[in-house]
């Protein structure tokens, strides 16, 4: 039989592999092949998977010895340099005994009464409460439907800056609390029962708050600025004021959040103020809201026409968008013809 390839009978080394033989000898095949066969025809098969195996068997019995030998190498060193050297007895023994290594493992057990669980993001698997699976709904099914001008142009709101200042300017003239009503009632009845007249003073200058109330207002020329909110529900209730305001010529805006109104109005939440006079010393901010809001909203055409809505999911845009690629092939293919 032929011997495998770097293989001298006789001797102890190979040399054929491609990694380089150290320079002790060692003894690679147990037992060596006695005499040499030459075959008039391919060897058989067998012979050929047992030579492969020995080529293998020597190649995992190299690494072994690499890495013992280094090993081995590294602790004559360190004992040499006077340093003291940690014998390893592979943790605890059992499974990892054999791995050399100073740190016993420790798996976890996530099963029922084990260890504790990781945190996940169980937000796709909460039951939310019915009121807010009602609003989210409400609004994915606003992106999808058209939704007219009329109504689209409660979704134009204020920018932030604007917002800031508007708000400033209107809480200098928020109406009073009940706590400011009964100081106030209570020092003039003070005043009354100390024999002084019963001048209940200047005429205060307040906020207006109410729908009927900034309807009429407006109805009859009094408002100078009205602000609506944006989430009014059902917006059929405020949905007459944008026409109304521009007929009279009353500035307007749209401002995010029905409960920043109502605020000014010590309540929960005001679908609309308005303003009918201020002070002497906020008569240029005044001014200057109202020139805004008439360019912004009462003469912009725009608001009037440009429809809302209309917005498809991912997966339609997708469908969509190929539809389209697929029309502007068969166009181009038309035109070559």
């Amino acid at each position: 039989m032929q011997a495998p390839m770097g293989y001298t009978p006789g001797t102890t080394t190979m040399s054929s592999f491609p990694f380089v033989a150290p320079a002790t000898t060692y003894t690679t095949y147990t037992t060596a092949p006695q005499a040499t066969t030459t075959y008039t025809s391919a060897p058989p098969v067998t012979e050929i998977v047992e030579t492969s195996e020995a080529v293998a068997a020597a190649k995992e019995a190299f690494k072994k010895w690499r890495l013992t030998s280094f090993q081995e190498r590294n602790t004559c060193l360190k004992k040499a340099m006077g340093k003291k050297v940690v014998e390893s007895k592979g943790g605890a023994g059992g499974a990892s005994s054999g791995s050399g290594s100073l740190f016993k493992k420790n798996a976890r057990n996530f099963r029922l009464g084990g260890d504790i669980q990781p945190k996940r993001d169980l937000t796709r698997f909460v039951r939310w409460p019915r009121y807010i699976r009602i609003q989210r709904q409400k609004r994915i099914l606003m992106q999808r439907l058209k939704v007219p001008p009329t109504i689209n142009q409660f979704s134009q709101t204020l920018e932030k800056n604007a917002t800031a200042k508007l708000l400033k300017l209107l809480a200098k003239y928020s109406p009073e609390g009940k706590k400011e009503k009964v100081q106030r009632l209570k020092g003039l009845a003070e005043a009354r029962a100390g024999g002084a007249a019963g001048n209940k003073g200047e005429k205060p200058v307040l906020l207006k708050f109410g729908l009927n109330h900034v309807t009429t207002l407006i109805e009859e020329d009094k408002a100078e600025m009205v602000v609506i909110a944006h989430d009014v529900d059902p917006i059929e209730m405020v949905v007459h004021l944008p026409a109304l305001c521009r007929k009279k010529g009353v500035p307007f805006c749209f401002i995010r959040g029905k409960a920043n109104l109502g605020k000014l109005c010590h309540m929960k939440t005001a679908t609309c103020v308005a303003l009918t006079e201020v002070r002497r010393e906020d008569q240029v901010d005044l001014e200057q809201l109202k020139g805004q809001f008439k360019t912004q909203f009462n003469d912009n055409a725009n608001l009037t026409r440009k429809w809302g809505g209309g917005i498809m999911g991912i997966k339609n845009q997708h469908m969509m968008r190929h539809r389209q690629k697929l029309r502007d092939i068969e166009l181009a293919k038309k035109a070559q013809v």
